[in-house]
């Protein structure tokens, strides 16, 4: 399990190495949205100790242009390449942004 937090927002999320670096769409959205992971939310408790705050079922994503957080669950992400989706946008299919990205 990994120890690094990363903060979003004035929020903490306990980074997941194997969703860390990469691009997933969201399979239960009824839209194809590229998102990335910030991890599982995590809360202090009453030792000072950072915890799950939702038991690891639940991860927080970002849609790709937006800085909006949601959560969903952890099975219901599904791996997308580089250049499959707008790098401005997020959306999958959309080739204007696409290429963008993959020169970065």
């Amino acid at each position: 399990m990994s120890a690094a937090v990363r903060m979003w927002k004035r929020r903490a999320y306990r980074v997941l190495d194997d969703l860390d670096d990469g691009r997933f769409v969201v399979g239960s959205w009824r839209i194809g949205v590229a998102v990335s992971v910030l991890g599982v939310p995590v809360v202090e408790d009453e030792f000072g100790m950072m915890v799950d705050e939702h038991d690891g079922e639940f991860v927080a994503v970002v849609m790709v242009g937006d800085d909006a957080v949601h959560l969903v669950e952890r099975d219901d992400l599904r791996a997308i390449e580089r250049g499959a989706y707008c790098s401005c946008c997020g959306q999958v299919g959309c080739a204007w942004g696409s290429e963008q990205e993959e020169d970065a």
